[in-house]
C-alpha cells in the first residue's frame, strides 16, 4: 500500500511577499540531478513547505520537485516558519502542502550556490547561469 500523497495548497505570505532564501543543506545530489533535468528538459521547479522529520527533528522543510525528481533542501528559516506555523499545521491535518515557484542559484561563483529562491516571480532577484 503506497502513501498518500500531499495535495498542493496556497499560502497568502507568499503572496504578498518577495523572495525567500532557503540554502540547501540536505541532499546536494538529488539538488544537481534536478538542475540537469531542468536544463534537460526545460521548466521550472517548484517548492513544497510541510511538516517532517529532518536529521531526528521534526521540522518546517521545504522539499523542491521537478518532474518525478524530488529533494529535501532543508529547513525553512526561523521567521518565516513562525509566520507560516498555522497554515502549515493546519494543511498537514488535511494532508496539503504550500506549493511555491523554486529557482535553483546555479552560479558557482555565487555566495549561494545551490540555494534555493522561493516565491520567485520577479527574475532579477536571482542570479542563474
Amino acid at each position: 500500500m503506497s502513501r498518500k500523497q500531499r495535495k498542493t495548497a496556497r499560502s497568502k505570505y507568499f503572496q504578498n511577499s518577495g523572495p525567500v532564501f532557503v540554502p540547501t543543506t540536505h541532499d546536494h545530489g538529488h539538488v544537481l540531478a534536478i538542475i540537469d533535468a531542468v536544463s534537460s528538459f526545460g521548466g521550472e521547479p517548484y517548492a513544497r513547505i510541510y511538516r517532517d522529520k529532518l536529521g531526528g527533528d521534526t521540522t518546517t522543510i521545504v522539499s523542491l520537485r521537478f518532474s518525478s525528481y524530488r529533494a529535501k533542501i532543508g529547513p525553512l528559516p526561523p521567521k518565516i516558519a513562525a509566520r507560516l506555523r498555522p497554515a502549515v499545521f493546519w494543511n498537514g491535518l488535511r494532508n496539503r502542502a504550500i506549493n511555491v515557484p523554486a529557482r535553483i542559484d546555479t552560479n558557482p561563483d555565487s555566495p549561494h550556490y545551490l540555494g534555493v529562491w522561493l516565491n520567485t516571480t520577479l527574475k532579477e532577484n536571482v542570479t542563474t547561469n
